[in-house]
């Protein structure tokens, strides 16, 4: 399972950062809808 992660497939290394920053700017956004989403609810 990590071997795809060694150094010589700095591809595959980059796919999982890129896929890192897209989750995390996921999160970044649901944190800042969920306090919208719960004062129009409340």
């Amino acid at each position: 399972l990590l071997e795809g992660y060694g150094s010589d497939n700095p591809a595959a290394k980059s796919q999982g950062i890129k896929q890192l920053m897209a989750g995390g700017g996921v999160v970044l956004i649901g944190l800042q809808l969920i306090p919208l989403l719960s004062g129009l609810f409340s």
